[in-house]
């Protein structure tokens, strides 16, 4: 929980790649120790999605951000909880700034 807290101060603070190491740390750490569909790696996953989303790569972000919605999803089940709505709400974002201008 604190490395994620201290990568969410870091991504506040503009500094992107300082914010990536700790969350990074901190996914690492919850997966050793949560089991792999526990909300709380979706939320640090989701994290760095974010992240990614002001380095403008929203390649990577959309991976982070579907795996998220996928442990949300299987974790909560109900497709209008606030976790699931939020993150999909991520994922339309970014397809539609990804989608070419006619």
């Amino acid at each position: 929980m604190i490395y994620h807290n201290i990568g969410i101060d870091y991504q506040g603070l503009g500094q992107h790649d300082r914010a990536l190491e700790y969350l990074e740390e901190s996914l690492n750490i919850r997966k050793r120790c949560l089991t792999s569909k526990d909300p709380n790696i979706a939320r640090t996953l989701a994290s760095i999605g974010r992240v990614y989303v002001d380095q403008n790569n929203l390649s990577t972000a959309l991976i982070y951000f579907q795996q998220a919605s996928d442990i949300f999803r299987e974790a909560f089940g109900d497709t209008s909880h606030p976790c699931i709505v939020q993150t999909e709400e991520e994922i339309r974002h970014i397809k539609s700034q990804s989608m070419p201008s006619v």
